[in-house]
């Protein structure tokens, strides 16, 4: 395999990371708001606007809500996925970084 296939391999592995990272995200807030929105709702209420509380998966196990136990398991999938492509690969979140800002500041060129 030629050097430039290798790069563009590379790069295209790092996106493929940065895409796990931002759907691990994604469905973390989906599965807070859902809990915090039914079960959960409570946590809300002793909270003012504008503080945090940060949840643990382990915080959502308990709950009955079907939906939260389905979206639960994916989350979990994407962390560990996440961060095995990162240790085989050894890719550094700094890696990952510099590449999504590579391809943004061509996306921003291009319009």
């Amino acid at each position: 395999m030629s050097k430039r296939y290798i790069q563009e391999y590379r790069k295209n592995l790092l996106r493929a990371i940065y895409h796990l990272e931002e759907a691990y995200k994604g469905l973390n807030q989906s599965l807070r708001q859902l809990a915090v929105s039914g079960e959960l709702h409570e946590v809300e209420e002793i909270f003012t606007e504008g503080e945090k509380f940060e949840f643990k998966h382990s915080d959502f196990d308990h709950l009955n809500d079907q939906n939260i136990q389905h979206v639960l398991p994916i989350i979990q999938l994407i962390e560990e996925k996440y961060e095995t492509l990162k240790n085989i690969n050894q890719v550094s979140t700094e890696e990952i970084t510099k590449q999504w800002e590579e391809d943004n500041h061509l996306e921003d060129e291009e319009d």
